[in-house]
């Protein structure tokens, strides 16, 4: 539980344990129970778990700035390389966010939309009605 929530801390535990900590030592020095620190060593059988790395992400998000600086090139009419070449970033990493959070024939949003509907939704079953057109006065045809 700890380890996907809080990595962080479990590396810290581990890295006490390395020290010459007692497991429930390296526990409290982290800030957690006795128990716990006890838990996640007999848990992992005494053997430190391996973590992801600490590097960059593959793809880092783009920032509030940088979302800006689309918003404006976008309302400015620039073209989109010429906003990728401002950014240092990807073209299609612009055109993707320009997708994402476009609404209504490419008017541009930096923030994510919360409120958009999905492309193809979902529509109402059509029904069969027991009287069909005669049932209803209104939808036959008039005489």
């Amino acid at each position: 539980m700890y380890l996907k929530a809080y990595p962080w801390i479990m590396r810290q535990f581990w890295d006490r344990v390395r020290d010459g900590m007692s497991a429930g030592e390296a526990g409290l020095a982290v800030g957690v129970s006795v128990h716990s620190g006890r838990r996640w060593f007999a848990d992992a059988g005494g053997v430190r778990p391996k973590f992801l790395d600490e590097g960059p992400r593959k793809r880092p998000r783009l920032t509030l700035g940088e979302r800006v600086v689309i918003d404006v090139g976008v309302r400015m009419g620039r073209s989109i390389r010429k906003i990728a070449e401002e950014l240092g970033r990807a073209p299609s990493t612009v055109m993707r966010e320009i997708e994402r959070n476009a609404f209504c024939y490419g008017r541009y949003r930096q923030r994510y939309r919360f409120g958009a509907p999905k492309k193809g939704g979902r529509d109402a079953k059509p029904r069969y009605r027991a009287g069909g057109a005669g049932a209803c006065p209104a939808a036959r045809a008039p005489t």
